[in-house]
């Protein structure tokens, strides 16, 4: 199953001075009866408000969530996380590997890295893919995006958004 996360600028994304973010991640599960029953979480982007600190924000909120929820890992099976973003920043910054980041995002790639540490400890590893944002169904005829990374992707931004407005 797939992860899919976002940020958000919310209502007010164009200025900064009021600017409030909000991130999440999603994971759809199986569900015969709702055929887009998600579970996953939201919030608030700390720090200074800009829509890659949330995207940021979105991936760190998974991988801590991942690594308090240990008792779902069994040792002995490697367990792949496939994880997608529609930021350009965050699967760049990702594809660099655990280079010297500076810049704005340094500290939230540090704090990545050290959760990923761990994770990778444990047995994992993450694949982390790039999805296109804001795609319809014309996205979807054409074969830019399929249908499950489109509806993940829109839900991973619905929930960013009412992320961003926790703090509006």
């Amino acid at each position: 199953n797939h992860i899919y996360l976002d940020g958000s600028g919310g209502e007010q994304s164009a200025d900064p001075r009021i600017r409030s973010c909000g991130c999440s991640w999603i994971q759809i599960i199986e569900n015969p009866t709702e055929p887009y029953s998600h579970i996953g979480m939201y919030g608030s982007a700390a720090g200074y408000q800009t829509v890659p600190r949330s995207e940021m924000s979105a991936l760190i909120m998974f991988l801590y969530f991942v690594v308090k929820r240990e008792s779902y890992h069994n040792d002995n099976i490697q367990t792949t996380l496939h994880v997608n973003t529609d930021s350009k920043i965050v699967f760049d910054g990702y594809r660099q590997g655990r280079r010297l980041h500076s810049g704005v995002l340094a500290e939230l790639w540090f704090e990545a890295w050290e959760i990923i540490d761990v994770l990778r400890e444990r047995g994992y590893s993450i694949r982390l893919y790039k999805v296109k944002a804001h795609t319809t169904e014309d996205g979807i005829a054409k074969g830019i995006i399929t249908r499950e990374h489109c509806t993940g992707n829109d839900i991973a931004d619905h929930w960013a958004g009412k992320g961003a407005e926790i703090n509006q």
